[in-house]
């Protein structure tokens, strides 16, 4: 769709294996090769033609992305879809390879994801899981590294994007916390195998055993829903922070409660040394809030309001560049998890936060009292923020 000048042009060559000249071929790519994300793109306007095609002539709803398609049908029409667009994209002289088709079932592998049709008339929801073969690569190439005892930064650039596209087959933000060392690797001289690197290997085992699929849901679910809001401070080398939670039954925000807590120095032991900690502390205050409530956040969705964007950052992405908000990012979607509880992180400006009064003025902050919220106090266990993420999910799923 995006044509180049003619004297670029011969910076655009695609070579293939000619099978008739059983040598290479090399051809001018009339299409920007280049600047986008791949070379397929120029495949955007055949796709657009083929879908309107299947649409309109046959009355089958195609979606393809470049050229690969997939859609949908009932069972007792037992594969009269797929038979009529095969015949139709064979009219037109691109038929689709017999390798690579798939027979209709409730499973069926697209864009490197495996999606599961099986429940979706009775639970209204569709799952999703990385394909097998990407699995295995991962192993393999997991397998070569640990044999080696090396890991090339050219092949951990490859092993961190296989494990980013397959954490969109995840539940939540999952795992991701997990790569960063091997996403470091990608910019270091070094070929050696280090403990940080085998952690990650252990973590990302971890968490393809425990199989956490995503799921799409059709409808909408008849769940509980809560709010929360947190704030932390960090004056004279005193961390201070708290939490408000609502949980609503029936519609009805019934349950109220406020957690204040004063961050002992042990906390800080666990984190590398700087100036000042508020960053970690407002990320800690989450990760505070969702083991201490794990009881009633346990399968139920809703809203988090937090104030610092480095730590809203962290939250959305599920990791971070600063290994200790990596840490606790990573501790959060674990328990999380094991919760199978969905949170909606939010940014709102400290002056409509409502914990910021009272991360600052504690109890003698007015506003939580005006809205009845239950004042109560903190047991952390802080020897959470030392474990990784499977033992922290374990210990979640007994909340």
């Amino acid at each position: 769709m995006t044509p180049i000048l003619p004297e670029d042009a011969e910076a655009c060559v695609v070579v293939f294996w000619h099978h008739e000249w059983d040598c290479p071929a090399y051809q001018i790519y009339s299409g920007m090769l280049f600047g986008l994300p791949a070379a397929v793109t120029a495949f955007n306007r055949f796709s657009g033609i083929c879908e309107m095609l299947s649409r309109r002539l046959v009355a089958v709803p195609l979606s393809m992305y470049f050229d690969d398609a997939n859609f949908q049908d009932w069972e007792s029409a037992k594969g009269s879809a797929q038979e009529a667009v095969n015949r139709l994209m064979t009219c037109i002289g691109s038929p689709f390879a017999d390798a690579k088709r798939q027979h209709m079932a409730k499973t069926a592998d697209f864009l490197g994801l495996e999606h599961d049709m099986a429940n979706v008339l009775t639970q209204g929801e569709v799952k999703f899981w990385p394909r097998t073969r990407l699995r295995e690569k991962l192993d393999e190439m997991v397998g070569e590294a640990i044999k080696t005892q090396r890991l090339q930064p050219g092949t951990a650039s490859k092993l961190f994007g296989l494990m980013n596209f397959m954490n969109t087959g995840h539940y939540g933000r999952l795992g991701r916390s997990a790569l960063r060392s091997i996403k470091d690797r990608q910019y270091e001289s070094s070929s050696l195998l280090t403990d940080d690197i085998v952690s990650s290997f252990e973590a990302m085992a971890a968490v393809l055993r425990l199989k956490p699929t995503r799921i799409v849901e059709l409808r909408t679910p008849c769940i509980e829903r809560f709010a929360g809001a947190s704030d932390a401070a960090y004056e004279n080398g005193v961390g201070t922070g708290e939490y408000l939670y609502l949980l609503c039954t029936d519609g009805v925000w019934h349950k109220r409660t406020r957690r204040c807590c004063r961050v002992p120095g042990s906390f800080y032991e666990y984190w590398e040394h700087r100036e000042t900690y508020i960053v970690q502390l407002e990320l800690l205050m989450v990760y505070i809030a969702v083991i201490s409530e794990g009881a009633t956040l346990r399968g139920k969705r809703g809203i988090w309001y937090i104030d610092n964007v480095a730590a809203l950052m962290a939250l959305v992405r599920g990791t971070s560049d600063n290994p200790d908000l990596n840490r606790i990012a990573g501790a959060i979607h674990s328990a999380l998890f094991a919760l199978k509880a969905w949170v909606y992180f939010v940014w709102v400006e400290s002056e409509a936060n409502w914990s910021d009064g009272v991360s600052r003025l504690g109890r003698s902050c007015d506003w939580a009292k005006k809205h009845n919220f239950a004042l109560g106090g903190i047991r952390f266990p802080h020897l959470l923020l030392s474990l990784p993420a499977l033992p922290v999910m374990l210990v979640a799923q007994y909340l």
